[in-house]
């Protein structure tokens, strides 16, 4: 951070700082409450089956052996998806629109949740896998995006210690629950609670996020210098 990371920060002058709204007022703006409850949920739902993810894997291949080295290949395959999503995903969502795109993903990898209860062999949980990761990774920057687009620039601080606060609460749940349901009904139930959380998740940013933060928003860029227009000299002959 201090080598590879360069900040364009300008302290403002005394007469240009304006009051800085609290948290309390920061949490009353239009889709604030929605989106911090969004990022609560995809926490919780994206955990949910950690806990029991390695015993599935476990029981699907009817042995113990090599069930580790599976468990970590369905993982890294299923995050490099993520990733790859997350960067072709987000570019389409400045085009399209933000909350567009996170419903659509949330709603997509709710689905794709439903078919990993009922896989039979690791080859079907492997292709099920991928297509989850690839509808999950457009979940992050979307979100990311719909909060920064309905918060005033000055708070951005402020509202990601929130969003982190509630991430953190979900990550914390997610895999107590997971292993809670786990215990009472199976494995397969925790794919199926999850897959029902983003379903729910999905509907909720549908009707609650503003239609403020549809996005795109695209602000000026700020290494790009305006001309002025030109002045037309025959104008005064």
């Amino acid at each position: 951070m201090l080598f590879g990371a360069r900040e364009r920060f300008e302290r403002p002058a005394p007469h240009e700082v304006t009051a800085e709204p609290s948290i309390r007022g920061l949490v009353r703006l239009p889709g604030v409450v929605t989106l911090l409850v969004v990022y609560f949920m995809l926490n919780l739902s994206g955990t949910i089956v950690g806990p029991i993810f390695p015993l599935f894997v476990e029981q699907l291949k009817g042995t113990a052996q090599g069930a580790a080295s599976t468990t970590g290949m369905l993982l890294g395959i299923g995050g490099m998806v993520a990733a790859v999503a997350a960067v072709t995903v987000g570019r389409s969502s400045d085009r399209l629109g933000h909350r567009r795109i996170l419903v659509l993903s949330t709603a997509f990898a709710g689905l794709f949740c439903f078919p990993q209860a009922a896989a039979r062999t690791i080859a079907h949980l492997l292709a099920i896998r991928v297509l989850f990761g690839f509808a999950a990774g457009g979940m992050s920057p979307t979100v990311n995006a719909l909060m920064a687009n309905i918060c005033p620039r000055n708070c951005l601080g402020r509202i990601y210690g929130l969003t982190t606060a509630a991430s953190s609460v979900g990550v914390a749940i997610g895999p107590s629950l997971g292993g809670w349901l786990a215990s009472a009904a199976g494995l397969r139930l925790p794919f199926v609670v999850m897959g029902a959380m983003m379903l729910l998740l999905a509907l909720t940013v549908h009707r609650r996020v503003p239609a403020d933060a549809l996005g795109p928003v695209r602000p000026a860029d700020p290494w790009k210098t305006v001309r002025p227009p030109a002045v037309d000299e025959a104008a005064g002959d």
